[in-house]
């Protein structure tokens, strides 16, 4: 239900007058969802589900997943595809769960996903596995010579 023009100039003008009641309430509210996420599975589906399907639109990329299929997804795959790493639900955990698309070119399908670390997913980008692969490579021979 949306709000009058009425009620969301009352907020408005709380949110001026109680500034610190406002961030109160905004870092209550973040808590919580961060809790929901890493303590309830099926919210944490939702939520991933309707985050991929608006992302994917907003970016004009194909969507042919359901719930379901990432419902099944998520359980049966505890680790990083590509690290081995087990995956968590906890917000700010740079093991944190993310759908990753196999190949960029292409939509979100069941075929075409795989599970990774977040942090992985952020610096891939629109790059293939293989480009990052390369890159992580050469980040480690780099390292090793310090």
């Amino acid at each position: 239900m949306a709000l009058t023009k009425k009620q969301l100039e009352y907020q408005r003008e709380w949110r001026k007058q109680n500034p610190k009641k406002f961030a109160q309430q905004q870092q209550k509210t973040k808590e919580s969802l961060n809790r929901k996420l890493e303590e309830d599975l099926n919210f944490f589906v939702n939520y991933t589900y309707k985050s991929l399907k608006s992302g994917a639109s907003a970016r004009n990329i194909s969507f042919r997943l359901s719930k379901r299929q990432l419902y099944n997804f998520v359980i049966t795959h505890p680790r990083c595809e590509l690290s081995g790493r087990l995956l968590t639900r906890k917000t700010g955990c740079p093991n944190r769960f993310s759908v990753d698309r196999i190949n960029s070119r292409y939509g979100y399908s069941i075929k075409n996903i795989q599970a990774v670390v977040r942090l992985y997913n952020m610096a891939k980008g629109d790059n293939s596995d293989d480009v990052m692969t390369e890159l992580c490579k050469d980040v480690a021979k780099h390292s090793q010579k310090k």
